[in-house]
């Protein structure tokens, strides 16, 4: 139950096709991105800093009804964003859980890693927990202030595919929906509302 939450948890940081671009599709085939010494492609700036608007301390409210847990169970959730390796990834650290089944609070903690791959020319992402859970999300920005994330796998050997709608009310406040597909049609899994905290001064 707990790894069939982390799936969907991997979404929420939260990360195929980003941006539309210029050109044709011949065009497009044919060029290549710049290049830096040793071959390596030139950081994606433009595209990196889309992603700025989930830097920061944010505290979440989150309402799941999946498969297997109580329905709408709630919980709570902390997650830290921070640019890492010269500005090139971001890492976002979760903390959270819920109340189990027999009124103990279960802690769940995570981590996952994102960037833009401008040879892909899509985000990508990485997930890791505690519960030994790994997996990948492909992410695209449908419109300036919507995100949207896309994963696809196995559970409990059955094939799903899992979408995630990151909706940016305002600097402050992001709203989540995760929908699940099972092989019986989309169904909404999880909700979230995350506000992000002030920023602590440092003391003098």
């Amino acid at each position: 139950m707990r790894k069939s939450l982390a799936v969907l948890l991997v979404l929420l940081l939260g990360v195929t096709l980003v941006l539309a671009l210029a050109g044709d599709k011949d065009k497009k085939s044919n060029e290549k991105p710049p290049e830096m010494s040793m071959g390596m492609p030139a950081m994606p700036t433009a595209e990196l800093a889309r992603l700025d608007v989930f830097v920061g301390t944010w505290s979440g409210e989150e309402l799941i009804n999946f498969p297997g847990m109580p329905p709408n169970t709630k919980t709570k959730s902390t997650i830290v964003t921070k640019k890492i390796l010269g500005g090139r990834y971001f890492m976002g650290t979760y903390k959270g859980g819920w109340e189990g089944e027999d009124g103990k609070w279960v802690d769940f903690e995570g981590i996952s890693i994102s960037t833009y791959d401008p040879v892909k020319q899509t985000y990508r992402e990485w997930w890791f927990d505690s519960d030994g859970a790994a997996s990948e999300a492909q992410a695209k920005w449908a419109d300036d202030k919507t995100y949207m994330a896309e994963s696809s796998g196995e559970m409990g050997g059955q094939p799903y595919q899992s979408r995630g709608t990151t909706k940016i009310v305002s600097p402050t406040k992001h709203v989540m929906k995760m929908e699940m597909d099972m092989g019986q049609g989309w169904t909404t899994v999880m909700e979230g509302t995350y506000t992000k905290q002030a920023e602590k001064k440092a003391s003098k």
